[in-house]
């Protein structure tokens, strides 16, 4: 909409009707009446056949693409059909006060008559049924406002029964070279889709929009520059099924880093090629140099993905960071099969401050102790803290876990098929959650304070490994208090004449994995500096951290803890 009206919250067009808002002065548009006087809003003059946007000189924003008869628009080969009906309300759905419209769209391959040159690599979309033309408007003035991720708009067809969008953009569908394509080219893939999705302009849909392409099957890559870019309706029936199917799209919390330079799409299908491109020829002197400070390397780990799951951990004290497995016979549980050995002070674990579950912060005191105002705002809140690493360290902990994964697969006997069930603990998050709701209390004190205490962090200097607990603090996680200093506890008796609730302690792991290509993409870069997978000679020429794997017993839950247990005891 910004290409048509300047300083407007809203603008829709529905049929030959325009309605267009700006402040609290709403123009309406119908058939071939204007009525508007509005400092810096558009005209709109006469008919719909006439919209213009500032600065155009009167000309209509319709001339400005290929005005296409039918007879200029020759079939070849229909592509895909979406029956879509937006009365059914979506979860994505981020404008729910816009009309929702029903219509059948259809993507044909098409050659062109009438303009000059070859246009080759032409899709026209056909919009039929009830709201046809409102879709088509509606469309059109979405893919009129060009981006470097969306196909490109080329022309139009104006039936009223029966309009089309004419895209002319030499694309791939993005299924079709993820299907065939190296690893190495899928972490390419991977990143550059979900940066493509994170930057995609709110004014174009946003994420609504690219995770409808996503669902539709409409992802597709630029044959001249390798670029992501996204449309409504895929190129065939199966590109939808096969790309929900094979690619994963993950919740991002944060954009990942943008590499340096962009594939060719002729390198795609050739590793080799791929791998001399991104990181030149190999020098074994320089290696660790050469991988730590270069930005290919993260292309492999997704480093900002959260790619991983919340587990329950009913252990505390907890020692970070360490690498597990799922069990085979259960799903929700989880053994320890190996530790990161000798990590410097540069893996020191933090923790963020104690917040309740509606954001607020609590008030840090001298003695460490975390001090919320218990009013009717906290009342039977959440509260949380986290554990956790410097981003650097964490992202050198997964480079360190993607080089030797093979090697510890291979010394516990691990399916290589199944890396990614082998997972690396970077994060923990402790909540102290209701145990007993008291929605009404007998009382509500106007000064009532919650003290929650602070968490212990002991870091080994024999191996680097953090253990986290209570410390002195044991079993009293938490007290009340009449007094904001705290210096006078409220006793249980009285907290149960008050009402107060009593709260639990529940831990909780964030699981960090790496998927199947980023293995084996990781792979074929160490064949590529003449190291074997199977060893951590590559990581030791990295600098990374190494992988102590803990050999498998009777009891492997049993041993493995009192071994750590063991090593933390000599620990200062």
């Amino acid at each position: 909409m910004s290409n048509f009206f300047q300083n407007t919250s809203h603008s829709s067009f529905e049929g030959s009707h325009i309605n267009n808002t700006a402040g609290d002065h709403t123009t309406n548009v119908a058939g071939d009446i204007y009525i508007a006087a509005v400092d810096n809003i558009t005209q709109i003059i006469g008919s719909q056949d006439q919209i213009v946007s500032n600065g155009a000189c009167g000309k209509s924003i319709f001339d400005e693409y290929h005005n296409f008869r039918r007879c200029d628009i020759r079939l070849l080969r229909e592509l895909s059909t979406s029956e879509i009906d937006e009365e059914t309300q979506l979860w994505w759905d981020r404008n729910p006060t816009q009309k929702k419209l029903k219509y059948t769209r259809t993507a044909h391959s098409v050659s062109l008559f009438g303009v000059p040159g070859d246009y080759s690599y032409c899709v026209a979309m056909y919009y039929s049924g009830r709201d046809a033309y409102a879709a088509w408007e509606r469309d059109f003035l979405q893919y009129s406002d060009h981006h470097q991720n969306v196909v490109h708009l080329f022309g139009l067809s104006r039936q009223k029964s029966n309009p089309a969008l004419v895209f002319c953009d030499d694309v791939v569908p993005l299924i079709q070279i993820w299907e065939k394509c190296s690893s190495i080219v899928k972490c390419y893939l991977q990143l550059h889709f979900d940066l493509a999705r994170l930057r995609f302009p709110e004014s174009m849909g946003g994420l609504s929009f690219t995770y409808e392409s996503f669902r539709q099957g409409a992802v597709f890559v630029r044959r001249d520059t390798g670029m992501i870019c996204f449309a409504s309706q895929s190129q065939g029936e199966m590109g939808s099924q096969l790309i929900t199917r094979e690619f994963p799209l993950l919740t991002l919390h944060s954009e990942p880093e943008e590499p340096d330079k962009l594939l060719p799409f002729d390198l795609f299908h050739d590793e080799t090629r791929t791998l001399e491109y991104l990181w030149g020829i190999p020098n074994k002197d320089f290696l660790s140099q050469q991988i730590i400070t270069s930005s290919p390397l993260e292309k492999l780990s997704l480093l900002n993905s959260p790619w991983g799951r919340w587990h329950r951990y009913n252990m505390f004290p907890i020692t970070l960071p360490f690498i597990s497995s799922w069990t085979a016979s259960d799903e929700d549980s989880f053994r320890t099969v190996g530790w990161f050995k000798k990590l410097d002070r540069s893996y020191s674990f933090m923790t963020s401050p104690w917040r309740s579950s509606y954001e607020r912060e609590g008030i840090l005191l001298e003695h460490g102790w975390t001090r919320f105002h218990y009013d009717v705002t906290n009342w039977g809140a959440n509260f949380s803290c986290s554990v956790m690493l410097p981003l650097t360290s964490v992202k050198k902990l997964i480079f360190a876990w993607l080089c030797q994964g093979i090697s510890c697969a291979n010394a516990i006997g691990g399916d290589i098929s199944n890396l990614e069930h082998y997972e690396t603990v970077v994060k923990i998050s402790l909540m102290p959650d209701v145990g007993t709701a008291v929605l009404h209390p007998n009382i509500i004190p106007k000064n009532i304070y919650m003290f929650i205490a602070p968490l212990s962090l002991n870091q080994c200097l024999e191996n680097g490994s953090t253990e986290v607990s209570w410390g002195e603090h044991g079993e009293n996680h938490y007290f009340w208090s009449f007094n904001p200093d705290g210096s006078t506890q409220i006793s249980q008796r009285v907290c149960d004449l008050i009402g107060l609730p009593k709260y639990k302690v529940e831990i909780f792991t964030h699981l960090s994995y790496s998927l199947n290509y980023q293995f084996q993409a990781i792979q074929q870069v160490q064949k590529f500096f003449g190291y074997d997978p199977s060893t951590q000679d590559f990581a030791k020429a990295c600098g990374l951290p190494l992988i102590e794997v803990i050999p498998l017993s009777e009891d492997p839950g049993k041993s493995h803890v009192n071994r750590r247990t063991r090593q933390l005891a000599d620990c200062p």
